[in-house]
């Protein structure tokens, strides 16, 4: 985990935890301050492109995070790389990070983008895909293992929080289905059913706990962290693999109640039937 914000601003730090210990250990820090970017995981590195600096103004810096020395490495892919941005929403597709959507500026300077782009990570090459369907930013994203992506909720154009769950090629600008989703949200984790019977949660806004969440027995209990661990932020976490029979959809903000401002629900959506199914609580 690196990056992120706090009370005090943007933090410049990076925390290893340990999944068998339960412990958390605080590692080699980024070279910059890490907010609001895309960021994945492979077997071997974490991949961390754009976002804010300490000033928040976008950048286009790619990162490459080893996880076996805990090293950065600053990346310069070839290409035709995305447009400065933050808020966006990525995901892992294979041998590839999918970014797309996002926005840049605020206020009545805000410009909100619906492109989506491809970066071979084996290769360090970027690609333009086909279009989104619409301007989007703070969606969750997750490939189906199939050759379809699925985009859920997020913030439209107009300020809009979305309840929808859209199912597309992202290399051929097709549509497979739509359907509701669970409750208008954004900055969701969504994840493909996984044979792992559990996942972690990091910690998000205003919270320093972990959380372990069980898909099969619709439960999410806090997990011990003994000794010392990082304060709340908004880092960004990576979704177990997928076997494509259905998504999970966890947490969010649904800015609509200011005495609660944030989900804990976990839903299940059925991506044969199109339905949702509510897990927790």
């Amino acid at each position: 985990m690196a990056g992120g914000a706090g009370g005090d601003g943007r933090r410049p730090d990076a925390w290893c935890f340990d999944l068998a210990r339960g412990r958390w250990e605080e590692v080699t820090p980024p070279p910059a301050p890490i907010f609001r970017a895309c960021h994945v995981q492979t077997a071997d590195a974490a991949w961390i492109v754009g976002g804010a600096d300490a000033e928040g103004e976008p950048v286009d810096t790619v990162w490459r995070w080893d996880l076996a020395d805990l090293t950065w490495e600053e990346r310069s892919p070839e290409g035709f790389p995305p447009p400065r941005r933050v808020k966006a929403g990525c995901t892992l597709d294979g041998e590839r990070m999918l970014l797309g959507g996002g926005r840049i500026g605020d206020g009545d300077e805000q410009q909100l983008y619906g492109d989506l782009f491809a970066l071979n990570l084996t290769t360090l090459t970027w690609e333009e895909l086909p279009q989104l369907p619409d301007p989007i930013q703070r969606q969750a994203m997750a490939p189906m293992g199939d050759g379809t992506l699925a985009i859920l909720g997020g913030i439209d154009a107009e300020g809009e929080r979305l309840a929808t769950l859209l199912l597309g090629d992202p290399d051929r600008a097709s549509t497979l289905a739509t359907s509701p989703a669970a409750r208008p949200r954004s900055a969701a984790r969504a994840t493909p059913s996984s044979p792992r019977p559990a996942a972690p949660s990091w910690p998000g806004v205003g919270t320093p706990r972990t959380r372990r969440c069980g898909a099969t027995t619709a439960s999410a209990s806090p997990t011990a962290t003994p000794g010392r661990r990082p304060p709340p932020e908004t880092p960004t976490p990576r979704p177990p693999s997928a076997d494509g029979a259905a998504l999970y959809l966890m947490g969010g903000d649904p800015f609509v109640d200011l005495d609660d401002p944030f989900l804990s629900d976990l839903w299940r959506a059925d991506l044969t039937t199109l339905t949702w199914e509510r897990l927790h609580p």
